[in-house]
């Protein structure tokens, strides 16, 4: 999804907040799922945990965001994957 989101953002098209939404809340309302799309209580999120750096915009932080940078990765809110050297093992 990574690779995807960067195409998109190479377009020009959308600003990296705009694909963000698409991604998840847009996503989930298009598709019609319920309690998935944001990380809110009572819902099921999937959600990534990224190394920290210096940029302080999230959205576009994702845009700049490689693979070896994900730390954890959830799934329904249930962790599925953790990097060896994440701040979570410590």
């Amino acid at each position: 999804m990574l690779d995807e989101i960067k195409a998109a953002f190479a377009t020009g098209q959308l600003a990296p907040e705009q694909l963000f939404y698409a991604v998840t809340t847009d996503a989930a309302t298009l598709l019609r799922l319920k309690r998935t799309g944001a990380l809110l209580p009572g819902y099921l999120p999937d959600f990534f945990i990224a190394a920290p750096t210096n940029e302080l915009d999230p959205y576009q932080r994702l845009m700049t965001l490689r693979r070896d940078e994900i730390e954890a990765v959830y799934i329904r809110g249930v962790s599925r994957y953790e990097s060896a050297g994440s701040l979570l093992n410590s």
